[in-house]
C-alpha cells in the first residue's frame, strides 16, 4: 500500500467510526435528553377547574409536538404539580423543579400570589416562566421579570369595564366592587 492509499483508509475508517460509534461504543453515545416542562396549577380547591382546563391545553400542544417528532429531535415530558395556594410552598414547588427535576421552562399560576413567588425563583435561576392565567396588574408591572411571560388580561381592566357596564345599566349612581383582599384585588 501506498501513503495515499493509506490516508484514504485511515479516512475512511475514522470517518465510519465516528458515524457509528453509537453502535460500536454505545457508553459513549451521547444521550438526547427530553425537554422537560412543569405545568404548576392548584389542582385541588377554587381554582381547581381552571388548572384542568390549563393543563389539557398544555398536554395538547405537547402531544402535538411529540407526534411531530419532538423539538429538534427531543420529546418532551409535561410534569404537573399542585404549588397551593400558599405562596411559600409554591416557592418551594418552583425550587425543587428546578433544581431536582431540572425542568427547562415553567408554565401555568392561576393564582397572582402563586405566580409572583414561582417567578420571583425563576428569575433566580434563569428559567422563563409563562404566566398563563393570573391577573393581578402587579403581575406585568412590579413582578414583571427577564424570564416571565404574562398572558392574560390586567384585572384592572376588568374592573374598570364591570364598574362601567353597572353603573350605565343602573339607575343609581353608585356601584361597589367586593373583591378580594390579595395582589388580585388590591388594584
Amino acid at each position: 500500500m501506498n501513503i495515499k492509499n493509506i490516508n484514504n483508509f485511515t479516512y475512511l475508517v475514522l470517518s465510519l467510526l465516528i458515524i457509528n460509534y453509537s453502535f460500536i461504543f454505545p457508553s459513549f453515545a451521547k444521550e438526547i435528553k427530553p425537554i422537560i416542562i412543569a405545568h404548576v396549577s392548584p389542582s385541588t380547591g377554587r381554582f381547581s377547574i381552571h388548572s384542568e382546563a390549563d393543563w389539557r391545553g398544555a398536554q395538547m400542544a405537547v402531544d402535538e409536538f411529540n407526534n411531530s417528532g419532538g423539538v429538534l429531535g427531543r420529546s418532551i415530558i409535561l410534569v404537573q404539580q399542585n404549588p397551593t395556594l400558599d405562596t411559600e410552598k409554591a416557592a418551594k414547588v418552583a425550587e425543587d423543579l428546578i433544581t431536582i427535576n431540572k425542568i427547562s421552562f415553567m408554565l401555568g399560576a392561576v393564582n397572582s400570589g402563586v405566580a409572583t413567588s414561582m417567578s420571583d425563583v425563576c428569575q433566580k435561576y434563569g428559567v422563563i416562566f409563562i404566566n398563563t392565567n393570573s391577573s393581578a396588574p402587579s403581575q406585568s408591572v412590579e413582578h414583571a421579570h427577564r424570564t416571565k411571560f404574562v398572558f392574560d388580561a390586567n384585572a384592572a381592566n376588568y374592573n374598570k369595564t364591570l364598574l362601567k357596564f353597572a353603573l350605565e345599566k343602573s339607575k343609581r349612581k353608585k356601584v361597589i366592587l367586593l373583591s378580594e383582599d390579595n395582589n388580585w384585588g388590591k388594584k
